[in-house]
């Protein structure tokens, strides 16, 4: 896929089509309060919907080193990331 001369890797046009379906779902109500996504990869997707919805919190679901790369970029974005590990939790 192109636009004019440079290259768009498919990965950010299903982000964005991930990204118009929510604001057209959400576009007649407030924002969503909380968005999951298991599997962010290294954040792009979480990225832009933080950017979106500013007052929504984003849980992200992932393993370890992916979730570490998640949030160092995510960080760099400027954005507050708070990291749990699964090790605190005993079922």
């Amino acid at each position: 896929m192109s636009y004019g001369k440079k290259i768009i890797p498919p990965i950010f046009y299903k982000f964005g089509l991930i990204l118009n379906y929510l604001i057209d779902l959400y576009e007649s109500t407030n924002s969503p309060n909380t968005i999951l996504e298991v599997g962010a990869g290294y954040g792009g997707l979480a990225n832009l919907m933080m950017n979106k919805f500013t007052n929504t919190k984003y849980i992200i679901v992932d393993i370890q080193p992916v979730l570490s790369v998640s949030a160092t970029f995510l960080n760099k974005m400027g954005k507050k990331v708070f990291r749990m590990d699964w090790d605190s939790f005993v079922i």
